[in-house]
């Protein structure tokens, strides 16, 4: 993206889904360091606020983490109410989930 795109998201909200793993920390950092408003969503909710707490002190930007299954609706239709209410209404982005591939036979 170029500067100028970067320039018109700075205070919008993103979410990353899967986001407590290596490449979703990695997207929010980078986003967070934009001045984005980010929220890590994954299944394991504790490791979410853990990395989001990490990210936020190493970036100074707004990060929160939030429990969520992408498997599951309902799950995901609270995660999004409760990003909504702390960060307001998101761009959605997503890295590749866990638990939504097909595991492939061993060859």
């Amino acid at each position: 993206m170029s500067i100028s795109i970067m320039d018109d998201l700075k205070g919008k909200c993103c979410v990353i889904t899967g986001g407590a793993g290596v490449i979703g920390c990695s997207m929010v950092e980078c986003l967070a360091r934009t001045g984005l408003k980010t929220a890590i969503i994954d299944l394991n909710i504790e490791l979410a606020i853990q990395k989001a707490e990490e990210i936020a002190s190493l970036t100074g930007g707004t990060v929160i983490g939030v429990g969520g299954n992408v498997l599951d609706k309902n799950s995901l239709a609270e995660a999004k109410k409760t990003v909504n209410e702390q960060l307001g209404p998101s761009i959605f982005l997503s890295t590749r989930p866990a638990g939504i591939h097909q595991k492939q036979p061993q060859r």
